[in-house]
């Protein structure tokens, strides 16, 4: 106990702030928790909020196992869409005070003032607001709203149109292009307003269907959703890039085109999900350059796997090797096509790894 109000107590070092690249250009603020500090968050994480059966309108940094909580089924729910607003909540992770973390615990959860002071003192940030970026953040802000969003919620479905938040942005959706979305959406930003709120409007609107309606860079004015046209182009693009570079020797075994070719695999897997027909042509031309791996990083990945043998006949921490193990399964996994007679060597090791593991 006395551990954990040390962490909840101000420190040097407590956090460390990232600056990131956002998507659309510009930087993010990001906080990167102390490592005990972190370990104590990512166990509220595993021990309550993975306990909560968040409501269906709620996408973003939900694990469900029944369903997907990802953006592309946050846009499919918007599925067809005549009307849709768009609002986004300005700063809302730095917005989140500790007094709202706090009642999060006391009326959402039922816990203890005690109990609920320490809690949100060890997920807050200096005892002031959210911190962007730390392992129980997320979960917060999903349930920020609980006190107004199930009526908002019940509200808006009541008349025929659609809600979703994936964090801090809001749709609101309805087939008909004459429904008066405007109404809805009203009253949605009062409820963010009262809770110390405000939108940015220069990321918030209305969109109708005399055009192209798009939720998360997904196209929903039809019955299934759909990428836009030019994001396909693009991808033809990039796909057409790599090709050229693949035709360098030793160019496919560089980091920098590992990450390129990751990077547009990543993007590809969009167009599956919204049913393009031309995903199974750009695959196959995908997987035909694949990365390989340089010499260097097989001597590495075997040096790794020779220690963890060696580590394996004396574990301390069974929860750290775990993650460790599979990660260097990855890391093995990745020698097929360049070493295929090391990987199957490295694996065979990795299975005497394995038997100690289950003597522990």
């Amino acid at each position: 106990m006395a551990h954990l109000q040390d962490l909840a107590l101000p420190f040097d070092g407590r956090y460390f702030e990232l600056s990131k690249p956002k998507r659309n250009g510009g930087t993010r603020i990001v906080y990167d928790p102390h490592p005990d500090l972190k370990a104590i968050q990512k166990k509220i994480n595993s021990r309550i909020f993975r306990a909560v059966f968040y409501p269906r309108y709620l996408y973003g940094g939900i694990r469900d196992t029944l369903d997907s909580r990802d953006y592309i089924k946050c846009a499919t729910v918007h599925c067809p869409s005549g009307v849709v607003a768009q609002l986004d909540i300005d700063g809302f992770f730095d917005n989140i005070l500790f007094h709202q973390i706090y009642e999060v615990f006391t009326g959402f959860f039922h816990y203890s003032p005690d109990v609920s002071n320490l809690l949100a003192r060890i997920c807050a940030k200096d005892e002031f607001n959210l911190p962007q970026g730390a392992p129980t953040s997320v979960a917060l802000s999903n349930l920020v709203f609980f006190n107004d969003e199930p009526n908002l919620v019940r509200h808006i479905l009541d008349s025929g149109a659609r809600y979703t938040r994936f964090i801090d942005d809001i749709t609101i959706s309805h087939p008909d292009s004459k429904f008066p979305i405007e109404k809805y959406a009203k009253a949605t930003i009062r409820i963010i307003e009262r809770n110390g709120f405000r939108i940015n409007e220069s990321k918030s609107g209305t969109l109708r269907d005399t055009g192209l309606i798009d939720v998360f860079g997904i196209r929903v004015n039809g019955a299934i959703p759909r990428t836009p046209q030019n994001y396909s182009k693009n991808l033809r693009r990039k796909i057409y890039q790599l090709e050229e570079l693949a035709k360098i020797p030793n160019e496919r075994k560089q980091e920098g085109y590992r990450t390129s070719w990751n990077s547009t695999s990543g993007r590809l897997a969009k167009l599956k999900r919204t049913s393009s027909g031309k995903y199974r042509t750009y695959r196959k031309r995908l997987n035909k350059i694949k990365p390989l791996t340089h010499e260097r990083e097989a001597r590495r990945v075997k040096a790794k796997t020779r220690r963890m043998l060696v580590d394996s006949q004396k574990i301390q921490n069974p929860e750290a090797f775990k993650k460790r193990y599979q990660k260097l399964m990855h890391e093995i996994g990745s020698l097929k096509s360049t070493y295929p007679a090391l990987n199957t060597s490295l694996k065979s090791l990795m299975a005497q790894v394995r038997e100690n593991m289950a003597e522990e």
